[in-house]
């Protein structure tokens, strides 16, 4: 009679244990998968002064493992839930503060608009809800971007055991194909340069369209980056300028950051890749600007230490050159000299598509401007007036009109 009540009160199978310690607590347990890193057993615990009360705790803690996917359950979790633990595990895992923002920002889009399904059941129809909605409200080049985050994160969902196939092969990519891009010439950005009248901005648009820096890198040169190399001028570009809006943002621990003390949540990071550390030679006449400019910045009252920075925001005590700043003196330049509006980023456009009609090698182009490959540097590059008339001259010599 006993062995029957017994095997009648016997929890289910895989409902875990519950038992009371030498102390009178009771704690209920429940087996986890095995930690994949080393293997060893894994266990869900929780107390309570009561059997109920700790497997009422169990089942809370058990649920909330279920509804991020961490433990298996009889249905899959909701989009939004899966996002937050995906973010919060995988995704921003060692990356910069401002790739964790951009990657939280680019799932709540998604999960705005299909985040309440689960995953399992997310049909062709969900997906082209959703890459309409990215598609109505946002530029192409961002929906692809977004888009490429969503197959991420779905594509960690399968290795996760979560769902079998990947949801985001039900449907097309959205295209993203780029908006036009204008740039200057190089006699626009020639005259431009010549045009500033101040200074310090006028060798900041020296740099940009001479050495194809990115705005962070420029606003963020140091001293100790002017170097000479083998008797050449150069810079090394080691770190870049970004603004952080947290006050202590999580870096990645092998992750080198300096604090601009005089800066609005300013830091000095490393660059935005491996190739972005770099050598640029200095000609003899933007070394000379350089000089000019050093020389103004001492009788200033600014010093040199190694990583005192080169552009400085005297109006507001000496701060570094904030990007709004730096955009808003660009704009003021172009108004100046009468040259067509385009961003400040269009400076590395304009001196990539220069380099790549001056037939370089390939490799040279790339060290140079900071690219880790041919695929990324064709993007920067555009097609010429001069271009588009040597291929025409091919042409008419080639299939000629004969009087």
């Amino acid at each position: 009679m006993n062995e029957v009540q017994d095997k009648k009160q016997r929890r289910p199978h895989g409902s875990g244990a519950v038992y009371r310690t030498a102390n009178g607590t009771w704690i209920a347990a429940r087996e986890l998968p095995p930690d994949r890193a080393t293997g060893n057993r894994r266990r869900l615990t929780a107390k309570g002064k009561t059997k109920a009360k700790a497997l009422g705790r169990l089942k809370t803690k058990a649920k909330e493992y279920e509804r991020t996917g961490k433990i298996a359950s009889s249905t899959s979790p909701l989009l939004r839930d899966w996002s937050e633990r995906w973010l919060k595990e995988i995704a921003t895992v060692g990356v910069r503060p401002k790739t964790a923002r951009s990657l939280e920002v680019q799932m709540e889009r998604i999960c705005n608009l299909i985040g309440g399904v689960r995953l399992g059941r997310l049909e062709p129809s969900d997906m082209r809800v959703c890459v309409a909605g990215l598609e109505e409200t946002l530029a192409p080049l961002t929906v692809r971007v977004t888009w490429a985050t969503f197959v991420r994160c779905m594509r960690d969902a399968v290795r996760e055991g979560l769902i079998r196939d990947n949801p985001c092969d039900m449907v097309d990519s959205p295209s993203g194909r780029r908006q036009d891009f204008l740039i200057l010439t190089p006699a626009q950005a020639t005259k431009l340069c010549s045009d500033e009248v101040e200074l310090m901005w006028k060798l900041d648009w020296v740099l940009g369209y001479q050495t194809g820096m990115r705005t962070g890198e420029r606003r963020g040169i140091t001293f100790d980056e002017l170097v000479t190399i083998d008797g050449v001028p150069c810079i090394h570009v080691k770190r870049q300028l970004q603004r952080i809006a947290d006050d202590e943002p999580k870096w990645p621990k092998r992750m080198a950051f300096v604090p601009i003390p005089q800066g609005d949540h300013e830091w000095l990071v490393p660059p935005k890749t491996e190739a972005g550390n770099r050598l640029i030679p200095l000609p003899a006449e933007t070394l000379a600007l350089m000089g000019k400019w050093r020389e103004m910045r001492r009788t200033m009252g600014y010093g040199e230490d190694p990583l005192d920075l080169l552009f400085i925001d005297d109006k507001h005590g000496g701060r570094a050159v904030t990007g709004a700043r730096e955009r808003y003196m660009f704009e003021k330049a172009l108004k100046h000299s009468g040259l067509p509006h385009v961003r400040i980023h269009s400076m590395r456009h304009t001196l990539i598509t220069a380099l790549a009609q001056q037939n370089l090698p390939e490799a040279i182009r790339l060290a140079y401007v900071g690219h880790e490959d041919g695929k990324v540097d064709a993007q920067y590059q555009h097609m010429s007036v001069q271009s588009l008339v040597a291929a025409a001259q091919a042409a008419n010599r080639l299939i000629g009109v004969r009087q």
